[in-house]
């Protein structure tokens, strides 16, 4: 495989993506924690079980994965910069905290981090998308892409469709789910071609900038599945 890292914020999504990889044995070389991993209780996903009582930590010893845990809750701090530096992974996979741009700084560190953004770019940009492209399209969508200091307007490496889950399914854990999916699958796609193809996104402009869904709007998104 490729050298490739995580910079991951203690979250069920950096878990899952963690998981993912092992599974399909794209084993990253490096870890970045921005501080410790709260516990949450065990579910079993996907025909897989994920024991998602474990810490970050945790799963990363049980798989010898090399990490770091530092003192830190946003990637743009100074000692996550001077931790990245450090690596000579050209890839990071990002899995820090929503919401987050990375500024200058970081991105002039010559890494390339990759982002599962949950819709379809670029019609779909900003927060809580799953939500709107349900109600919109009925479909979920998933874009890997190269960040940069925007927002979500980075080079796409992929973009995929997927179907609603089923209305007993948890749409939080579904929508990191087909996430990982996606990004094993440019993973892959890396590790084969030796090279990132990436498509430049043509227009800050185009699209739609969405933000965080209204709680009604939300509702109705997940009534309608069925």
């Amino acid at each position: 495989m490729t050298k490739t890292s995580m910079l991951a914020a203690p979250t069920i999504r950096s878990k899952i993506y963690l998981y993912y990889l092992i599974k399909h044995e794209l084993k990253l070389t490096f870890l970045l924690l921005l501080e410790k991993t709260n516990k949450k209780s065990e579910r079993t996903i996907d025909n897989y079980e994920f024991d998602l009582s474990l810490s970050i930590e945790e799963i990363c010893k049980n798989n010898n994965i090399h990490y770091k845990t530092i003192n830190a809750t946003n990637p743009n701090d100074k000692q996550t910069i001077e931790a990245i530096k450090q690596r000579d992974e050209k890839i990071f996979i990002y899995s820090g905290p929503s919401g987050v741009i990375l500024r200058k700084e970081i991105l002039n560190t010559s890494k390339i981090f990759l982002h599962a953004h949950p819709g379809l770019l670029p019609q779909y940009k900003g927060s809580t998308t799953i939500y709107y492209s349900l109600l919109k399209e009925n479909i979920c969508g998933v874009t890997v892409f190269s960040l940069d200091n925007r927002i979500d307007s980075g080079p796409i490496l992929n973009r995929k469709k997927f179907p609603p889950p089923k209305k007993n399914d948890n749409l939080n854990l579904y929508d990191n789910i087909i996430r990982a999916e996606l990004l094993v699958q440019v993973l892959k796609e890396i590790n084969h071609n030796s090279f990132l193809s990436l498509k430049k996104q043509l227009d800050d402009k185009e699209g739609e900038t969405y933000y965080i869904i209204h709680p009604i709007l939300k509702h109705l998104a997940i009534l309608a599945l069925k």
